[in-house]
């Protein structure tokens, strides 16, 4: 088996399937806070509130896509939340989702995997909560 990650894949998978010898594949589908996206999207420029909106729907036309074009192959779905939560028991989920979808069993190495998730790389996290303090100002 082999992984990829590319969020524009969303858009391309059906043309890339035809390709494809072997099994079909199992899609990881993870999905991020829409505002957090948006965020993310308004921080890095100057047009805030257009930048926002945009970022919005940027985010439903690429999960739309994603689910569009992974249907019918099996999908594992998780979240950035689930993982920042407890990225171990979100991992080991996944894995045993995957061996539902015919992948062999693997067994995860810890170390790698502690070394591999880093918090800090999250440059934002928006929960509901968080929203609403900030009086969902976005």
């Amino acid at each position: 088996p082999w992984i990829m990650k590319d969020p524009r894949l969303c858009v391309t998978l059906k043309m890339w399937l035809p390709l494809l010898k072997g099994p079909r594949p199992a899609v990881v589908f993870t999905f991020r806070n829409p505002i957090e996206v948006a965020r993310s999207l308004k921080s890095r420029n100057v047009n805030q509130v257009e930048i926002f909106a945009s970022g919005l729907k940027l985010w439903i036309w690429y999960n739309r896509m994603a689910i569009e074009n992974s249907r019918g192959l099996c999908r594992v779905v998780t979240s950035n939340d689930a993982i920042v939560q407890n990225h171990k028991r979100e991992l080991m989920r996944i894995g045993n989702e995957l061996v539902g979808c015919g992948l062999p069993q693997r067994s995860l190495n810890k170390t790698a995997m502690n070394k591999f998730f880093n918090k800090e790389f999250m440059h934002s996290n928006t929960t509901t909560t968080t929203v609403e303090e900030s009086n969902t100002e976005v």
